[in-house]
């Protein structure tokens, strides 16, 4: 995730967001509530996603509501493989599910950073919401990741494949209502197959160079071009998709041969590959075929 948010991240005109004063006025050892909505609903994701290697305590976590917000899939990624990331929005008629971890504050930024709240520019904000846990009796104040307006989409892209995936695991785990799973598993979601997928993979190694200071320009300029190109493999018009396919694979011809060459470099030196990058180099994995009518 923290590449993706960084991949967002490199938009300009925006500064560091400003915080919840639950969050800035709490003690290292204060107990705190995050209310997670993507991957973060899987257990297993949240607590080995700590900076450096470093592990994340969850004091308790179970299926909780918020009441006037959505998930929405509407901070900018990276297309072809990860156009929309999750988060919460504003919208009145609609509720959103997720998970309410009970952790400390110094736990909890452990989270943010992970989620690039390190950076200068995060691609997420920190909102306050009013979560409903399942079974229990009053709401709590609970810390929720909204896209902030520089990566914001005006509306929501396709998830990865990938992506899903974890949010349908992290849903069943939590044990989200059954109405609230079929709708995840009934997202549309984005298919990059081919030489296009690799091409887009093999850019994902140079990409890394581009968040260096100097380097940023370059970073927005691509994904940009990336953007205007892009079109979504659900899209009803096959010449649209087959068009908007190799106008993105013609820009990623360039950086895919350069992320290679890092690639090799990294292979050569010994350097492991961040599991991030290994969880979006996998091929995703076949959708299970729909059993023959009678």
């Amino acid at each position: 995730m923290f590449l993706l948010t960084a991949c967002a991240s490199l938009a300009a005109g925006a500064t560091a967001p400003t915080r919840p004063s639950m969050l800035t006025s709490a003690a290292p050892g204060d107990v705190v509530h995050y209310f997670g909505v993507g991957s973060n609903m899987l257990r297993s994701k949240i607590v080995s996603r700590g900076v450096n290697g470093s592990s994340i305590e969850v004091l308790e976590m179970r299926p909780a509501l918020v009441r006037g917000h959505r998930l929405a899939f509407n901070m900018r990624g990276f297309p072809p493989l990860e156009p929309g990331m999750g988060g919460i929005e504003e919208s009145p008629a609609e509720e959103c599910h997720g998970a309410l971890c009970t952790m400390t504050a110094e736990n909890y930024e452990k989270l943010w950073q992970s989620e690039g709240g390190a950076m200068p520019n995060p691609g997420y904000e920190e909102i306050v919401v009013e979560a409903e846990g399942y079974g229990l009796p009053q709401r709590v104040r609970a810390v929720a990741l909204r896209a902030r307006p520089h990566v914001r989409l005006r509306r929501d892209a396709d998830p990865s494949q990938r992506y899903m995936r974890m949010l349908v695991d992290g849903a069943k785990e939590l044990g989200l209502a059954s109405e609230y799973v079929a709708k995840l598993e009934a997202t549309t979601t984005q298919r990059a197959t081919g030489v296009l997928r690799m091409l887009a993979v093999q850019h994902l190694f140079f990409a890394t160079l581009l968040f260096r200071p100097r380097l940023r320009w370059a970073g927005r300029a691509i994904s940009a071009m990336l953007w205007v190109a892009y079109v979504p493999s659900s899209h009803p018009t096959a010449l649209r998709r087959y068009a908007g396919n190799a106008c993105l694979s013609l820009l990623l011809l360039p950086t895919a041969f350069l992320g290679t060459l890092v690639r090799v470099g990294m292979w050569a030196t010994g350097k492991e590959i961040p599991p991030m990058m290994k969880a979006v180099m996998q091929p995703p994995k076949a959708e299970p075929e729909a059993p023959p009518s009678a």
